[in-house]
């Protein structure tokens, strides 16, 4: 966890990589990947965070704001749009500006 002033960032790594199968678009695959590498670390996360709350935690102390983050040693393409279009290009995310 990093701390700066009232805002908490918590990080939960794990050691996993996408299946053979999600690389072929099995859609069960995908779902089960994004489960166990995404949706269960943030879950862990918060758990873990609900638990130093309960504790009264000095880590927690004066915190406004607390950002989740999941990471992995492996590649995880949760934002497939993005490559779609080539740089520059209007996308589904570009500004209108």
């Amino acid at each position: 966890m990093l701390r700066l002033g009232n805002k908490l960032l918590a990080v939960e790594a794990k050691a996993r990589r996408i299946r053979m199968n999600s690389m072929f678009v099995s859609k069960e695959s995908i779902e089960n990947d994004t489960a166990r590498m995404v949706i269960q670390p943030l879950t862990q996360l918060h758990d873990r965070l609900k638990e130093l709350k309960e504790m009264n935690h000095d880590i927690l102390h004066g915190v406004d704001e607390i950002y989740l983050m999941a990471v992995t040693l492996g590649e995880f393409p949760t934002l497939t749009p993005l490559r779609r279009y080539p740089k520059g290009a209007a996308g589904p995310f570009s500004n209108p500006d």
